[in-house]
């Protein structure tokens, strides 16, 4: 089986100085495993068997032989902290130590894939600026173009800082560029100039038919709820697209924006019909009134 690197080369690589760990312990299928669940996605497949042939070797030696070394020790550390024989599997356990906690397993996988990533993106990157050196690397399939499973990798990737509350719960200081805070955004614009026109449609539909006209309040708090399911709606569809479907770019939250939006632009365009007298709003006054005329059975 043919890897990128050897079992004592992940071993060196992946474990620091006072971490010891047979190169045994290590074999060529796990190294084989996670150069493609993640070095094969990133680098495409061409690249790939150029560099199993032996093709740009420093560039292995320099940029992808690190990831691919702690990529192995993440798929390999569960089994490094069990043992299993004739009573099953067990932790091990002496007089001097004791297994770690699931905290502390946590925090040191959570580490391993921190630096694992950051290295790759630093080979990519290398790709990136480089691509006339490998003609057989193809952008469109490094998977970190397209998108990406690690969101607070992304993060701090774009330069956000993470910090932890007194509560133990770790935020980023999002100083807000999330494209989800534009969405919300560009959503209250539109359900706002809205609820505007339509207060002003109303009144000015009044004044023609010569009656008094009088603000309701069930109206706004109608507005409210609306925008308070709509910003829901764009939560949860983010949510998705961040967190459950992030691997296939789908924009729900996207979509689902542009369709609310899209929904806003035409009752505006309603409103606007009762306050202007132009060519347009003329035609949309004609086409809502037939619409309502339809919808109550007179035609």
């Amino acid at each position: 089986m043919n890897t990128l690197i050897t079992p004592a080369q992940a071993v060196a690589l992946a474990f620091a100085d006072g971490e010891y760990l047979a190169p045994e312990s290590v074999t060529q299928s796990d190294i084989a495993a996670a150069e493609q669940r993640y070095i094969v996605p990133v680098i495409g497949r061409r690249l790939y068997e150029k560099l199993l042939a032996g093709s740009h070797a420093s560039f292995t030696t320099e940029y992808l032989a690190a990831p691919a070394a702690f990529f192995t020790r993440i798929a390999l550390q569960p089994r490094l902290d069990v043992r299993t024989g004739q009573c099953g599997t067990v932790a091990p356990k002496s007089a001097a130590y004791q297994p770690a906690g699931t905290q502390a397993l946590r925090e040191l996988q959570r580490s391993l894939r921190r630096q694992a990533r950051t290295l790759l993106r630093r080979a990519a990157e290398h790709l990136e600026t480089h691509a006339a050196e490998f003609p057989e690397y193809d952008p469109h399939e490094n998977i970190l173009n397209r998108c990406t499973t690690d969101f607070y990798g992304a993060l701090e990737q774009a330069g956000y800082k993470r910090k932890k509350l007194n509560s133990g719960i770790t935020i980023y200081g999002l100083q807000i560029r999330l494209f989800s805070f534009l969405l919300v955004a560009c959503t209250v614009v539109f359900i706002g100039i809205d609820f505007l026109s339509g207060v002003a449609a109303s009144r000015a539909a009044a004044r023609r038919e010569g009656r008094a006209w009088y603000f309701e309040s069930r109206e706004a708090w109608r507005t409210v709820l609306k925008l308070g399911l709509t910003i829901t709606a764009i939560a949860m569809a983010w949510m998705i697209d961040s967190c459950i479907l992030d691997f296939m770019g789908l924009n729900v939250a996207r979509l689902f924006t542009g369709f609310t939006c899209g929904v806003e632009l035409w009752s505006f365009l309603e409103n606007a019909s009762q306050l202007s007298d132009a060519p347009l709003f003329r035609w949309l006054r004609r086409y809502v009134r037939r619409r309502i005329r339809r919808e109550a059975g007179d035609e």
